[in-house]
């Protein structure tokens, strides 16, 4: 069996291989503090439609979260979360592909698949040592 720390290691050795910034963080409170650290004042932040956001939002109340969300075209930064990344630093779903439920609680609705960054600084995942959501 694979460690639960070789396998984080080993995506975020994945994500830095695709050029895309990664950090492991603990606990939502230190990933909060992360994003406190990197968002500028100045800058306009959109929020996706994401579990993980709402618990690590960086003191955002419920309606600032929806007006960021229709922000989010504009926005210097886009908070959003993964339903999964591989330990190679893809994208991936739990079931290895998209079963198209259909069910009312389907969250995983648009399905995006990052290979690599475009631009230098523009993306960078924090993966958070926690059950965050779904």
């Amino acid at each position: 069996m694979v460690r639960a720390d070789a396998l984080v290691e080993r995506a975020l050795s994945g994500l830095h291989g695709r050029g895309i910034g990664a950090r492991f963080v603990s606990c939502p409170e230190e990933a909060r503090k992360l994003l406190l650290g990197a968002i500028r004042v100045s800058e306009v932040v959109g929020v996706g439609n994401s579990q993980t956001v709402k618990a690590t939002s960086p003191g955002l109340r419920p309606e600032e979260i929806e007006w960021t969300k229709r922000e989010a075209l504009l926005s210097d930064v886009y908070l959003s979360s993964a339903n999964a990344i591989s330990a190679d630093g893809y994208p991936s779903l739990r079931a290895g592909r998209c079963v198209d439920c259909a069910s009312p609680e389907r969250v995983c609705r648009i399905l995006c698949i990052i290979e690599g960054r475009v631009d230098p600084n523009r993306i960078t995942v924090i993966l958070i040592g926690a059950d965050m959501g779904f």
